[in-house]
């Protein structure tokens, strides 16, 4: 599986399973927005949270190029196991 991040014109940060990449559109499957959560103490945490709620799990979504600012295949090794984590029953919590 390869992971692509985008980073979209509203601001939001994706990270996604790249399936194909065209002049036009991105097609991604699972895609989630990473958001930061407030917490009780007035820290912040940081999540993933799927980008479409209606859509089914595995569907593939086009994103157009034009809502997209940039993108790398190279992310942070925390949000690669969030992306695990949230889109399949694996618990990466752990480290060994």
């Amino acid at each position: 599986m390869l992971l692509v991040y985008l980073k979209l014109v509203t601001g939001e940060e994706i990270v996604a399973e790249d399936i194909l990449r065209s002049d036009h559109h991105y097609v991604v499957k699972n895609p989630r927005v990473i958001t930061l959560i407030p917490t009780q103490t007035g820290g912040m945490n940081v999540t993933l949270v799927p980008l479409m709620w209606s859509a089914k799990p595995d569907t593939a979504i086009q994103l157009n190029q034009s809502a997209i600012i940039t993108s790398t295949h190279e992310g942070e090794d925390r949000f690669e196991r969030m992306y695990l984590q949230s889109t399949s029953k694996l618990d990466l919590t752990t480290k060994l």
